[in-house]
């Protein structure tokens, strides 16, 4: 799966998803530490809820690719819950998901970043389909982790 994002203001992007009939699934909070972030890859704990995935992401032209998304065992989980609480370190992101043939859509709100759309497409019809629905040029396309976006502040 390939993930692409872009900095986008979420009151034009529900509009559009509401005129391309993409269907709402759930509003969530995650919380992400990165344990790595270089010119080829991301490799990063994220936290839904109670539950920690250990996500590994290569830099390609356009955008992402998701090579791991591995949620963590309970025992690891728990040892590794308090590491989040009050960690300057830890990006924090409320998410609106989206569902629109076959492609996942998120919308996120990153603290200290602001309003950003991550595409999730099945496939690259999928994915031209979405840049064309959104008016999105490829160049306009983030390669970047919102990591060392935050860093750059």
């Amino acid at each position: 799966m390939k993930e692409f994002k872009i900095k986008y203001p979420h009151n034009k992007a529900r509009e559009i998803l509401k005129n391309i009939k993409a269907k709402f699934t759930e509003k969530t909070e995650q919380e992400d530490f990165y344990l790595k972030s270089t010119n080829t890859g991301i490799l990063r704990l994220k936290k839904e809820g109670n539950e920690i995935y250990l996500i590994h992401l290569t830099k390609e032209k356009e955008g992402f690719g998701i090579n791991l998304s591995e949620r963590l065992d309970e025992e690891v989980t728990n040892s590794l819950l308090s590491f989040f609480k009050n960690n300057q370190l830890v990006i924090k992101k409320t998410r609106e998901h989206y569902f629109w043939k076959g492609a996942k859509i998120v919308l996120d709100n990153v603290g200290g970043l602001g309003e950003f759309m991550e595409v999730y497409p099945q496939d690259e019809v999928t994915k031209e389909e979405l840049l064309k629905a959104f008016k999105i040029n490829p160049t306009e396309l983030i390669t970047e982790s919102y990591y060392d976006m935050w860093k750059k502040k």
